[in-house]
């Protein structure tokens, strides 16, 4: 479902700046994977944009200045 989606991007950008966050909900943390090893989920990821490499003028994501352009991040 969309919302399956929606709250897929928000932990998934919860854990690009706090990797540890779905640690204590541990079946919330599956469901993340799951959605996660979709393949058409997968394909997109692989092609997506690094965060944290100064925005989308830069080739990253995210608007200047704003969190998901600035933060030094790694994929969980």
């Amino acid at each position: 479902m969309y919302s399956d989606f929606a709250i897929w991007h928000v932990c998934d950008n919860t854990r690009a700046i706090e990797p540890g966050a779905l640690n204590g909900e541990p079946r919330l943390g599956e469901w993340f994977d799951r959605v996660r090893a979709l393949p058409a989920v997968e394909e997109y990821l692989q092609g997506r944009p690094a965060r944290g490499v100064g925005g989308a003028a830069k080739g990253g994501v995210g608007l200047p200045g704003s969190l998901m352009a600035d933060w030094e991040c790694t994929p969980p």
